[in-house]
């Protein structure tokens, strides 16, 4: 039985989980994680790449690679987010104290309604 021709949401599948790895492979923030399934990718796309050229059952590796795909993708969509950064914590950096600012809000506000 003839395997039936990838559909265009397959490639595109399959093409946003090889653009992801190559996205961890360059250190892209947030992507880092993706490292954990680069060997288990590339045996899929071997393992699928000798069974379109041999005897090797064609569909069981196209599941397989199938199936790496959407769990990369789906660990893409899980990435953990940073940090949110407030002005706050950028003031406190830079060594700006809570009453200085609330000072500099203070005048900021009274400049702005028009009053000295």
């Amino acid at each position: 039985m003839a395997t039936p021709p990838w559909t265009d949401v397959q490639v595109a599948m399959l093409n946003h989980a090889h653009w992801m790895m190559r996205l961890g492979d360059h250190g892209y923030p947030g992507l880092e994680h993706l490292q954990s399934h680069r060997r288990t990718y590339i045996n899929a796309v071997q393992r699928y790449g000798e069974a379109t050229q041999g005897p090797a059952d064609l569909p069981r590796a196209r599941r397989q690679l199938q199936k790496v795909a959407r769990l990369i993708l789906i660990s893409s969509l899980e990435a953990p987010t940073p940090p949110t950064t407030t002005p706050e914590d950028t003031l406190r950096e830079a060594g700006i104290s809570s009453k200085r600012q609330a000072k500099y809000q203070r005048r900021m506000s009274s400049l702005l309604a028009g009053r000295t």
